[in-house]
């Protein structure tokens, strides 16, 4: 599988791309991987109360960097890291996922 990774990064063309991509994805089903979205794999097994507590806390932080109370944002993110979330912010809003 790691070769033929290697081989979806570095060939050329959509084409090709997407028939390494699918070959990848069919190496991955056989073994068990690769059967999440990325987004979904990187959020973990949350369930959807939590998924919605951390997006809630997520928000408030916004609000919180938005009126400079700098203090209560890092104390939301600090909240959320020991819980094992991390946040990156991006020019698309606040992303999260888990440690590890």
């Amino acid at each position: 599988m790691d070769a033929l990774a290697g081989e979806t990064l570095a060939v050329e063309g959509a084409e090709a791309k997407a028939g390494h991509a699918a070959a990848l994805l069919a190496s991955g089903a056989a073994l068990g991987l690769l059967q999440e979205a990325p987004e979904a794999w990187f959020k973990g097994s949350a369930a959807a109360g939590e998924i919605q507590e951390i997006e809630r806390l997520i928000a408030a932080r916004n609000r919180a960097r938005k009126v400079r109370d700098f203090a209560e944002a890092d104390r939301i993110r600090d909240e959320l890291a020991g819980r094992g979330i991390l946040l990156e912010d991006t020019s698309k809003g606040t992303l999260w996922r888990r440690k590890g």
